[in-house]
């Protein structure tokens, strides 16, 4: 929704029922208790108000001396405006507001009530998550483990309160999520540990809580990443497996969690399998990951996400099949696979993801020539996935990378 639509029922609870939304703002933004000009001037724009004549500036900085009480008051409107707003819209919000949060945080912890302490570290938050939708990781790290040193603080003062462990398990899990994208994999895992750990917690608190019990699964599966990330591959397959066990233990069919995180869990339990060298489990698994994945492309055929990932994980099945020497069953199904994604390709021209397992059907391509001892058609399928991968949009020294890595 529009952030004009989100904002309404708000505004329209702030000023009474037959005031007009419009009216209802700009006498909030005027008053010094919504006097954070981060705050107005950012909804203003994005309301589309169209200048600042139509705020009322005299009053907002004639509120100096209750800057704080504003600034408490922008945060606690942007927190609960966060779930009703568009990620573009959220984004440029967050964004604006940036200088406004770090003052916020900045604010001595003693002087603040835990409430504002909170909504400051859901602010970080979506900071640090507005920041990793641009690639900025290292200011996301930044944001998020800001976030976290506030959490921890209410965690200290009452360790036994669930929703204090709850908000702090969330902070250290984005300082895990960004610093495994940012390949700093040590700082991930040691993150992922702890958010295990406070899962384990509150399951420990309330088992039948299903909220808590997929913290527990999805802790489990980020934990396991970061140790295959560390080729620490037994205790990724233990991870894995237990998060599998308390997926399909009633949170799928509760809706607890969405069935996409079964099939992650299932294709990421696949490529442990496959790096210890147990092929037949691989592909045991790699196949439930597959059938999740169909069962979603039935649902949705209009998911462009949904048929990439079906195909990512049909590619990897080709591998593991190749790997096991099933060679007929490869070429039985590449062809269709291959068209399937060149329909994908079609459809986004300048999808990396996709052009990534258009590059491994190539290579599977490849292999299956040197199974039949055609080295010449092998050295030029290998070629061809070269240039096309390089020279495509988008295109970068990583994708050498990845080529090289098979």
């Amino acid at each position: 929704p529009s952030v004009a639509a989100a904002i309404a029922p708000r505004l329209r609870s702030a000023g009474g029922g037959g005031t007009a939304p419009g009216q209802v703002f700009r006498r909030l933004i005027a008053s010094p208790a919504w006097a954070g000009t981060a705050l107005a001037a950012s909804l203003a724009l994005s309301i589309g108000l169209g200048s600042w004549a139509l705020i009322n500036q005299s009053a907002l900085k004639s509120a100096e001396s209750d800057a704080v009480q504003a600034r408490l008051a922008s945060a606690d409107l942007v927190f609960m405006l966060q779930d009703e707003l568009s990620v573009a819209a959220r984004s440029e919000v967050i964004t604006t507001l940036e200088a406004e949060i770090y003052s916020l945080a900045d604010y001595g912890l003693a002087a603040a009530s835990d409430d504002a302490i909170a909504n400051t570290a859901h602010l970080l938050n979506a900071l640090g998550q507005a920041r990793m939708q641009e690639g900025q990781l290292e200011s996301a790290l930044t944001a998020y483990s800001r976030a976290a040193s506030l959490t921890g603080f209410l965690l200290e003062q009452d360790p036994a309160d669930p929703q204090r462990i709850f908000d702090h398990s969330q902070a250290v899990f984005w300082i895990g999520d960004a610093a495994l994208t940012a390949g700093q994999i040590d700082i991930a895992a040691q993150q992922f540990d702890a958010y295990r750990e406070l899962a384990d917690q509150l399951v420990a608190i309330d088992p039948d809580n299903l909220t808590y019990r997929a913290e527990q699964a999805y802790s489990r599966v980020n934990s396991g990443a970061a140790a295959l990330e560390q080729s620490d591959l037994r205790t990724a397959q233990v991870l894995f497996d237990e998060a599998i066990v308390r997926f399909e233990d009633g949170l799928v069919d509760a809706g607890a969690v969405p069935r996409e995180s079964l099939a992650n869990a299932y294709g990421w339990s696949s490529r442990a399998s496959r790096s210890l060298g147990d092929l037949s489990r691989a592909l045991e698994e790699i196949d439930q990951e597959i059938t999740g994945r169909s069962e979603l492309v039935l649902e949705n055929p209009e998911s462009r996400s949904q048929r990439r990932q079906l195909a990512n994980a049909q590619q990897g099945r080709l591998s593991i099949l190749l790997e096991l020497g099933r060679t007929e069953e490869v070429e039985d199904q590449i062809d269709t696979l291959a068209g399937d994604l060149a329909v994908l390709a079609a459809e986004m021209p300048d999808s990396r993801p996709t052009r990534r397992i258009q590059l491994a059907v190539l290579r599977t391509r490849a292999y299956l020539a040197l199974w039949d001892g055609d080295l010449i058609r092998a050295k030029l399928l290998s070629d061809r996935a070269q240039a096309d991968y390089a020279s495509g949009p988008g295109a970068t020294s990583e994708d050498d990378r990845h080529i090289d890595g098979g």
